[in-house]
């Protein structure tokens, strides 16, 4: 047990981290300088551990 309810199986050090996803409006991303990527599709699961 590391931290209640927590043990050393829930951790996994390659993908415990952050991650960030900055989205904007169609529009405001033509006035960028940057040539935008158009997100499709996404998809998050937690596994309901």
């Amino acid at each position: 047990m590391i931290a209640d309810p927590l043990c050393v199986c829930v951790f996994c050090l390659e993908t415990d981290g952050a991650g960030a996803i900055i989205t904007s409006s169609v529009e405001r991303a033509r006035d960028l300088k940057q040539t935008p990527v158009y997100v499709m599709a996404a998809s998050h699961n937690d596994f309901g551990d």
